[in-house]
């Protein structure tokens, strides 16, 4: 068992399917994607969780960004142990204590808690069979049940929030004023910009094309109704998320290549990016906050220096007074 990692064999065996699944061949599967494979296990609020970065410094043997199989099996343990020590926290209300009984209204809001707000009902139907008082193990179990039957129900969301579908639902309808239920290829550009996800340049156009066949067959796959037709000139919702997923995929593929060799250029720790990266993360929310607050500061602040997804001058600057 602790030669494991604490995984029971059913567990470990999963892990592994998950890593050929998503590597063929390679011998190696990056950070992003095992952040993927979370999603798509049920871990969707580790999404944005700055801490798995630095997990996966501690794990990264080789530091390049990139883990063989073992190193990726430390991860997944690391990351179980996480999850524990999370729900315990949960459990005690943020105290250190994960044995006080909750009680059954109690346990409904922490499972909400878990699983983004979606609970599904023979979860609940199992609290109800539970006495009036739940423990930690008991509340640890039906945690787990929720995770794992979630998996199935939310396989169309694609790993993504109830949030972030929400407005990914938004920006669809406000381009599909007609009630169709699906938008033009011509449109989608437009849509994706406003998502977040730029389709600018001729290979990132192509890139999208690509993948639009490929989104169909996964919203087919997780139970889509009304999915377009190979090669349509139409895309529906939920072929959209599936395709934001794809490129979002890509981009952040890219963009930790990108960090990956700038870092070993620069002889940077996989430990050292990893607390970089946490450390922009941070300003970004602070800058997103702040432009949240002021409307007027956003007009004030365009013509100046800011890359698309980054910092600006300014905050740059007072990033680096702060340190």
């Amino acid at each position: 068992f602790d030669e494991r990692g604490g995984l029971l064999n059913a567990e470990l065996d999963e892990f592994k399917s998950f890593f050929r699944a998503k590597v063929g061949d390679s011998p190696v599967i990056s950070m992003n994607t095992i952040q993927e494979i979370w999603r798509e296990l049920g871990y969707s609020h580790h999404n944005e969780d700055g801490d798995l970065q630095l997990l996966a410094s501690r794990c990264d043997l080789s530091r390049k960004g990139m883990l063989e199989l073992p190193e990726y099996l430390k991860i997944m343990a690391a990351h179980h142990e996480l999850e524990l020590r999370r729900l315990m926290g949960i459990c005690s209300g943020g105290g250190k204590d994960p044995k006080i009984a909750m009680t059954h209204d109690v346990v409904k809001m922490a499972l909400g808690e878990v699983a983004d707000n979606f609970v599904p009902q023979p979860v609940l139907e199992a609290l109800r069979q539970l006495p009036k008082q739940v423990d930690f193990d008991m509340f640890a179990e039906l945690a787990e049940q929720c995770r794992r039957k979630s998996v199935k129900a939310r396989a169309q969301q694609a790993g993504f929030k109830v949030s972030d579908i929400e407005r990914f639902r938004a920006q669809f309808d406000s381009f599909d004023k007609e009630g169709s239920k699906r938008v033009s290829l011509t449109e989608l550009i437009s849509l994706l910009d406003g998502l977040g996800v730029p389709v600018r340049t001729r290979e990132e156009q192509k890139a999208m094309r690509d993948r639009l066949d490929e989104s169909r067959e996964k919203a087919l796959e997780a139970g889509a109704q009304g999915v377009t037709a190979k090669g349509s000139a139409y895309l529906g919702f939920w072929e959209l998320v599936q395709l934001v997923k794809f490129l979002t995929h890509e981009t952040n593929q890219a963009e930790a290549d990108r960090a990956g060799k700038a870092a070993e250029e620069l002889q940077f720790s996989a430990s050292e990016r990893a607390q970089f990266r946490k450390i922009f993360s941070e300003w970004c929310t602070v800058e997103s906050r702040e432009r949240a607050s002021s409307p007027g500061r956003g007009e004030a602040e365009k013509g100046k220096d800011k890359v698309e997804g980054g910092l600006s001058v300014d905050t740059i600057h007072r990033l680096l007074r702060s340190i």
